[in-house]
């Protein structure tokens, strides 16, 4: 995963929480994929800097 497809999957969310309709479908729109980049993102990034030590 790229930094720019890092960006791109994270303002994807951000304009789907903002319900900014427009700018979501433009995400989608210059990366059809975005669903798995959003796996992606969540494997790579918010799993392990959330994830607790211990068993």
């Amino acid at each position: 995963m790229t930094p720019n497809t890092a960006i791109s999957a994270f303002s994807y969310l951000r304009a789907v929480q903002a319900q900014d309709i427009e700018a979501a479908r433009e995400f989608t729109g210059v990366e059809p994929r975005m669903a798995e980049l959003l796996v992606d993102a969540v494997e790579r990034i918010v799993v392990p800097v959330t994830a607790l030590p211990g068993p």
